[in-house]
């Protein structure tokens, strides 16, 4: 279909929706006011994010030339290989100059010092972890050297996008969608500056970010799959992988709760068993690590259902602490002592600063109170909790935040670390906006004040290549809001508009704001948020009138219509940005269709079908909710297989 005849078929579709009295069916009552403004609780202290550059009136590239190489140590790893890789495509992308990567340095030289080496030990130039953490970086200048240097190599690579942000205003939105300043000379600054990450760890919680490796290191997130080790191939909700009820239940029933549903943390009070079952978990931990030298994170963690063991002991152990994380708590202690006395021994060549990690969640969400509570100092809670609402922050009382936000806080009062499982997507339909935007940033804000370690924000984890409902903006903001919680929201949500959506971005920008102002009438007047929201039903006319769909669908078909100029001069450029606008389309059309088919004209539904599964199978999204939904399902119930 032409697009002339697409956008006079949407002028009559608004004539007759306004014709139609469809602002009359329920829709009369929607006043909403514009609170689009990001709420924050003003900035929060103690993060370090320091710059201090001053120019020295020399330059590291001019005329298309330079003296200068990256250096690199003569042992560097993956990251410090990458690093300078990054660091030679896109300076050589910015300014036509290719710089060569060396590991040894000349007297005389001048270079990109990366990682700790024998240029830095001679320079004196050195960070420890202690200072930077696992993450940071410093970023110093000496005798017309810039040295970048994480305690570990992460770090490093993470300097490099530092430093290109400085210099060229380097940003990575989504999957090849970034800016980088195209620039005749780099100047040599002076630097003295040390960035450590607010959160020291940031997982990725969208598919195209986790199954991307560009994607996570330059947005600098961590691969679940680098930092923890896995049972029988689950990295959580995996006690049964310690203890399979096939081979232990007959033999050890004590081990497993009354309705099988868990394992019981107290062994139905039988001393031997729950020796016992501490030095089974010890083996199998023992043997992982045996097997995998390279990581310290392991979890044993409960099952994913809201139950616990209610046998005698199990109850009393919860009065008398207040909470089923209690029982737990006793347990995975003798499980560390085993697996400690092991590495101080037999087990020495495996010994590492691991972490035992254990699920704070449903049913163990509270933080167990007494003074006999104390964690070994490799145990630690990981902190999560579907039973929030993720449409609120972390700080306002009355909303079902209220009591997970008490529970982290005490969490974080009894143990040195915390691990935060956070959540910001519809879980029960991908293609429903989820209005976590105005909470985003207090919730990161909240997890740094109580110093967490980790965070992992799940989203739609299996879902690939791309996110509707201005999801994408969501991932783009958490990867800024992990390194630093106090960012300008505002003014990186001009920056990724800008950047995705060329010169269309002021019509989706205004799309976007458009929906924020409905999804707040939405969250505060009709109940679209409250306990369990992530998996509330979103698919209700009351939430989504015809008319803000239809408006929205055509200004979004009138952003193509914006860069269509570019085309033919620049057809890369176009079929990426006409395709982030189409993006967009996805969840409009989905609301549409399912909500108001029977009331649109059919040549325009039809139309609406066929463009959303063009559009899916163009970017190649595969599902619409967490538990095996693929998107041909859709397709099969509108028929157009």
């Amino acid at each position: 279909m032409k697009k002339t005849f697409l956008v006079c078929l949407l002028a009559i579709c608004m004539l007759f929706t306004a014709c139609s009295g469809e602002g009359s069916r329920g829709n009369t009552e929607r006043k909403p006011e514009n609170t689009v403004t990001v709420g924050t609780n003003g900035d929060v202290e103690g993060g370090i994010h320091e710059y201090k550059i001053t120019p020295t009136g020399k330059n590291i590239i001019e005329n298309g030339s330079t003296d200068y190489q990256i250096l690199i140590p003569a042992d560097a790893d993956e990251y410090e290989i990458l690093a300078a890789k990054e660091l030679e495509i896109f300076i050589g992308e910015a300014m036509g100059v290719t710089l060569t990567t060396v590991k040894e340095a000349e007297e005389g030289g001048k270079y990109f010092s990366l990682g700790d080496t024998e240029l830095a030990k001679s320079s004196e130039i050195t960070t420890t972890h202690e200072k930077v953490g696992y993450r940071g970086f410093i970023i110093e200048t000496k005798d017309e050297n810039i040295f970048i240097m994480g305690a570990e190599s992460k770090g490093t690579l993470y300097g490099v996008y530092g430093y290109l942000e400085q210099e060229l205003s380097f940003d990575w939105f989504y999957t090849s969608v970034y800016h980088i300043d195209s620039a005749d000379v780099l100047p040599l600054n002076n630097y003295s500056a040390i960035d450590v990450p607010d959160i020291e760890y940031r997982m990725p919680g969208y598919g195209y970010m986790s199954l991307s490796k560009d994607n996570m290191n330059r947005m600098r997130f961590d691969d679940g799959n680098d930092l923890f080790i896995p049972v029988n191939g689950k990295q959580w909700h995996n006690s049964f992988e310690y203890f399979p009820k096939d081979k232990y239940q007959a033999e050890h029933p004590k081990i497993y709760a009354e309705d099988k549903s868990q394992l019981c943390y107290t062994a139905h009070g039988d001393a031997d068993e729950l020796k016992w079952m501490a030095k089974m978990a010890a083996e199998v931990i023992k043997k992982r690590f045996t097997e995998v030298t390279d990581k310290n994170l392991i979890t044993l963690s409960i099952e994913d259902t809201m139950t616990s063991c209610t046998c005698e002991t199990c109850t009393k152990e919860k009065e008398k602490y207040g909470s089923d994380a209690a029982a737990i708590v006793k347990l995975l202690n003798l499980v560390a002592q085993n697996v400690s006395e092991w590495m101080a021994g037999e087990g020495k060549p495996y010994e590492r600063d691991y972490r035992l990690l254990f699920f704070a969640y449903h049913q163990t969400n509270a933080a167990p109170i007494g003074d006999d509570i104390v964690l070994d100092k490799h145990v630690v809670p990981y902190f999560a909790e579907t039973n929030g609402d993720y449409t609120q922050n972390f700080y306002d009382k009355d909303t079902a935040n209220e009591e997970v936000a008490y529970n982290m806080k005490k969490w974080s009062e009894i143990s040195p670390e915390l691990y935060f499982w956070n959540y910001d997507t519809n879980f029960s339909n991908y293609l429903i906006p989820y209005n976590s935007f105005g909470a985003i940033q207090d919730i990161y804000k909240f997890a740094f004040e109580v110093e967490t370690d980790f965070i992992y924000t799940q989203s739609q984890y299996n879902q690939e290549n791309s996110t509707t409902g201005f999801g994408l903006l969501k991932g783009y903001l958490e990867s800024k809001l992990g390194w630093n919680v106090n960012v300008d929201v505002d003014a990186l949500t001009d920056k990724f508009f800008d950047a995705m959506y060329g010169d269309a971005a002021d019509t989706v920008q205004q799309v976007y704001e458009e929906y924020r102002v409905l999804a707040q009438y939405q969250t505060d007047k009709l109940g679209y948020k409250g306990s369990r929201s992530i998996f509330m039903n979103g698919l209700q006319t009351k939430f989504w009138p015809r008319s803000s769909l239809f408006r929205w669908i055509n200004m979004l078909y009138q952003a193509l219509d914006e860069i269509e100029a570019i085309k033919l001069s620049e057809p890369a450029e176009y079929q990426k940005i006409s395709k982030n606008i189409e993006n967009e389309l996805i969840s409009f059309l989905y609301l549409y269709v399912e909500m108001y088919e029977n009331i649109t004209e059919v040549e325009t539904v039809d139309f609406y079908k066929k463009e959303f599964k063009r559009i899916v199978e163009k970017i190649g999204l595969s599902q619409y909710a967490e538990r095996n939904a693929p998107l041909s399902n859709i397709y099969t119930s509108w028929g157009i297989n």
